[in-house]
């Protein structure tokens, strides 16, 4: 988790510096003290409702840069033609070799089972609304990385030979755009970079005061305690980010943060789909499949296997954490059938609000 906050850190520095003239060091300080005190102040709240304003920016944001870039070269017909005179490979798939079409294809397995992403479910006001929720964000997805490709492909167009072309939008801003559109723009890209950091930050702070501390450390903690830990958890995860950013050694972004989420999907997303849709599913089985996704998927990274085999480390992890799950559940002892299947059976309903609070209350009471 302190990974994909540091890719954050490297996004915003990226897009800073060339606009106001700052250090990388600067940058990622400024960054930070931002979405810090936020978390800091306001907690699971704060970053929802940020969240919302930040998506909402963004959004609109990167739609009508893409809308302007489109208009200012000429029309579509010009992108390309003018794409094609800087490299034919811009215009063509014919480059596109089975492994590479392989090692994107694998990237996909990160989207499954990160913690900063299925926090947000805690927001959602009833089970009717996860459905609702499920088609917005999804169209949100598409739209911001689309348009977030389109944004670098095009701006090709503008500087043809850039040293870096992750600085591509910064770049933009302060030689193509409007300076209050340029403004406007960078704050959506703040937004994005924002919300990211903050649901990072808020589920790592999470995990180390209420997983860690509380259930293992201090069971009677009192809920101020809890508080005074979580917000000391999003200073330490926020330290350690600016730390690996600052001494990031001119990594892309690109390859960092795959790196990051695909160590967090084979952690937790197959422990998240076998808890949900198996019922032999044991303690330990949980335990080696998160405890073998999180190895297999840094040891694959470190020792160039991702480069050798064009295979992503979160797909070998993934898949390799499920069979792990599958294998040491059974040849451990199963849990109670009979109440796996009733506790799938209750929350497989739709609740109001209401309902879901005894629900929960009890689970909690037979506990």
């Amino acid at each position: 988790m302190s990974v994909s906050v540091a890719t954050q850190y490297m996004a915003a520095s990226k897009s800073m510096m060339p606009l106001f003239c700052m250090t990388n060091i600067q940058a990622i300080l400024i960054t930070a003290a931002v979405v810090g005190f936020y978390c800091l102040i306001g907690g699971f709240l704060a970053v929802c409702w940020t969240d919302f304003v930040q998506g909402i920016v963004i959004l609109i944001g990167s739609v009508t840069l893409c809308l302007y870039m489109i208009y200012d070269i000429g029309g579509w017909s010009n992108i390309t033609s003018k794409l094609a005179e800087i490299d034919p490979k811009l215009v063509s798939a014919e480059w596109a070799t089975f492994p590479l079409i392989l090692a994107y294809w694998t990237t996909g397995f990160q989207c499954i089972g990160r913690p900063h992403d299925t926090i947000r479910y805690f927001a959602v006001k009833d089970s009717r609304s996860t459905r609702k929720m499920a088609m917005i964000g999804m169209f949100g997805f598409l739209l911001n990385y689309w348009t977030g490709y389109l944004i670098g492909w095009v701006g090709r167009i503008y500087f043809p030979n850039i040293p870096d072309p992750e600085t591509i939008f910064g770049r933009l801003l302060t030689g193509v755009l409007n300076p209050w559109f340029s403004g406007i723009m960078l704050a959506a890209l703040m937004a994005l970079i924002m919300s990211t950091v903050d649901s990072c930050l808020l589920s790592a702070a999470s995990t180390l005061s209420e997983d860690f501390y509380h259930a293992c450390i201090n069971k009677n903690a009192s809920k101020e305690r809890l508080v005074n830990v979580s917000r000391f958890s999003v200073l330490f995860i926020a330290v350690v980010g600016i730390f690996l950013a600052v001494n990031s050694g001119g990594r892309s972004i690109m390859t960092v943060m795959l790196f990051a989420s695909g160590g967090l999907a084979a952690t937790f997303g197959p422990a998240l789909i076998l808890s949900l849709y198996w019922k032999r599913l044991t303690e330990g089985g949980v335990i080696a499949a998160m405890f073998t996704g999180f190895v297999m998927s840094v040891t694959w990274n470190v020792t160039g296997m991702e480069k050798v085999s064009n295979i992503h480390e979160g797909c070998i992890g993934f898949l390799l954490s499920l069979a792990a799950g599958v294998i040491v559940s059974l040849i451990t002892k199963p849990l109670p059938q009979d109440e796996i299947r009733r506790e799938q059976k209750a929350v497989s309903k739709d609740y109001n609000a209401e309902q879901l609070e005894r629900v929960v209350e009890e689970f909690q009471s037979v506990r």
